[in-house]
């Protein structure tokens, strides 16, 4: 693709303990996305690999991974779990034991703790097709934009995630699980992700 426009997307996060976004991929594992600036991808291959180079790069997996539209992410989310990088093994190296037990106590094993968007600046790829859902973008660089969704059982965090991030609207959900996407769905059924207006904070 190696387009630089600057889509508005849509992608998942989980919280640091502070109420912060955060990725799964390393380097972004459990380290905050900044408030009002762009989190620029990086390539985590050595140099006894295909990398490092500039991300996202096309054979490879690098890249800030984004859907273009929300029903894009929520399918992947439904479909492709484990692609998506949204399993119970994985809250176990992410989160602490108390973290995980909370996600199971919830019954939120398979879905991410919030649904937002962001707008992303620099080059953009295609998917990785061997790592990524179908409809996934890669790009170089990406900023939180005007909407997060908290599932119902992450309530208590929402002022602090606010507090975070202002520009965007908090909007907790009234229920968790799969059940949770499909509310979120049904809040956005009168337009598509990319099309909801997003400037760059």
């Amino acid at each position: 693709m190696n387009d630089t426009s600057t889509p508005v997307g849509w992608r998942w996060w989980q919280l640091t303990d502070d109420g912060r976004l955060s990725g799964f991929h390393t380097p972004y594992a459990r380290q905050p996305w900044p408030r009002q600036s762009y989190v620029t991808a990086v390539c985590n291959h050595g140099r006894t690999d295909h990398g490092p180079h500039d991300a996202p790069w096309p054979d490879c997996e690098c890249g800030i991974r984004v859907m273009p539209n929300l029903s894009h992410l929520l399918d992947g989310i439904r479909k492709h779990p484990a692609r998506t990088g949204i399993t119970p093994q994985a809250w176990r190296v992410i989160g602490g034991t108390a973290y995980h037990a909370d996600r199971a106590h919830h019954g939120v094993l398979y879905v991410p703790d919030v649904i937002g968007q962001v707008v992303t600046a620099g080059r953009i790829e295609d998917a990785c097709p061997w790592d990524d859902p179908p409809g996934t973008f890669r790009a170089q660089r990406a900023s939180v934009g005007a909407v997060l969704h908290l599932s119902a059982h992450l309530a208590r965090l929402a002022p602090t995630v606010a507090r975070w991030y202002p520009h965007a609207a908090v909007c907790v959900g009234q229920t968790t699980g799969l059940a949770w996407l499909d509310e979120i769905s049904s809040d956005h059924s009168d337009h598509q992700g990319g099309e909801v207006s997003a400037s760059p904070p």
